[in-house]
């Protein structure tokens, strides 16, 4: 087809699995974004997916997956046989997509986005625990429960940090009442939460407790960084882990 003056702008909205900011990404993970062009006879007939480990390496086009141009006018659902065997649990991916209109327009490649792969946990996670403390008869669980736990400093050089990411959820024996947190980065309230419980997990008896990933990397600091938790636990049976 004749090519015409453009108004095709570089895609925006991505997702990954319907998440603006998705973790728990696998092999099978759904990519999406939203088309923009100036004409109304315009629409998208490929597209091309790029995906580096660090945003730096995307600037410099240093890709570890790039699909190259595939025909097709899919924005959503859209899935990358290339993964397969490409991603390492638990990192952080950068991508881009740019599209090319009926007209053989190319766009701008959108802004970057992120997203964290799975994690497969090989090891039991330790914790420090309170005594597993027993109602007496018809005694009812003590509320007010409150912990404040601090991490020891630790040393940052931002200038080699793309992003950074707090892996939090909080989670005790009384299922009943919820354990809240408000995690704070060097002073910032950075993230409030609780866990997430799954009952009969994939079919069986076990409950799922499903964590928060949450982006702290605009409160993170060049030098020495402090991480802080204050903890509400309405049952005295608790448990407060905290990263060695």
């Amino acid at each position: 087809m004749e090519s015409k003056v453009s108004g095709l702008l570089a895609p925006s909205h991505l997702r990954v699995n319907l998440l603006a900011f998705a973790y728990n990404v696998d092999e099978s993970a759904t990519f999406s974004w939203w088309d923009h062009s100036q004409d109304n006879d315009c629409y998208q007939v490929e597209y091309q997916i790029v995906i580096s480990k660090r945003a730096v390496q995307l600037l410099n086009h240093d890709y570890q997956i790039d699909t190259g141009w595939v025909q097709s006018s899919k924005n959503s659902a859209v899935m990358i046989p290339q993964l397969e065997g490409h991603l390492v649990e638990n990192e952080v991916y950068y991508w881009q997509v740019r599209i090319k209109d009926n007209f053989g327009n190319v766009s701008d490649y959108s802004q970057p986005e992120k997203f964290i792969t799975i994690q497969y946990l090989k090891k039991p996670i330790y914790g420090i625990w309170s005594p597993n403390l027993h109602k007496k008869d018809d005694e009812l669980v003590h509320l007010g429960n409150v912990a404040f736990i601090r991490s020891p400093n630790f040393s940052l050089n931002t200038q080699e940090i793309d992003s950074a990411i707090i892996t939090a959820f909080s989670r005790g024996s009384e299922p009943e009442f919820v354990q809240g947190f408000e995690l704070r980065v060097n002073g910032e309230g950075a993230v409030i939460g609780s866990a997430r419980p799954q009952a009969y997990y994939d079919g069986g008896e076990e409950t799922a407790i499903y964590y928060n990933r949450y982006d702290v990397t605009q409160s993170i600091k060049n030098g020495l960084n402090v991480i802080a938790a204050i903890i509400g636990g309405d049952s005295p049976r608790r448990a407060f882990f905290w990263p060695a």
